[in-house]
């Protein structure tokens, strides 16, 4: 035997081996899950049919969709759907007869908004 043999050695290079052994595995299926990872999607975009509901971000087509509804009903808010309804009372604390009423007005006195609410839409996202 080798003077600079100790016993119990065999044992510490084994442990060391089997640490390494298992961190290099360890970063190995981290990285391996990384790159198999489905990327995260960027949540749905709402739909334009209700875009119009979210007022603060899209009032632009909030208020055009406002004045098709005065338009439509010809200021007369018994005629609206009820979904329509309750978000016009939402949105004005519970004025939306006034508003359509008053829109309507409005829009049959200023021909270049008339125009401009029987026109196409505003993008979504735009004030």
């Amino acid at each position: 035997m080798s003077e600079d043999y100790r016993p119990g050695d065999d044992r510490a290079e084994g442990r060391t081996f089997v640490f390494f052994g298992i961190l290099l595995l360890a970063v190995f299926l981290y990285a391996a899950s990384l790159l198999t990872a489905p990327t995260s999607a960027p949540p749905p975009a709402k739909p334009p049919a209700i875009a119009y509901r979210d007022y603060v971000d899209n009032g632009a087509l909030a208020s055009y969709h406002i004045d098709n509804l005065a338009l439509q009903t010809k200021g007369n808010f018994n005629l609206i759907a009820s979904d329509d309804k309750q978000w016009l009372q939402q949105m004005t604390q519970g004025h939306g007869a006034e508003l359509i009423s008053g829109r309507y007005k409005f829009l049959q006195s200023h021909p270049a908004a008339l125009r401009k609410a029987k026109g196409p839409p505003p993008p979504i996202g735009k004030m």
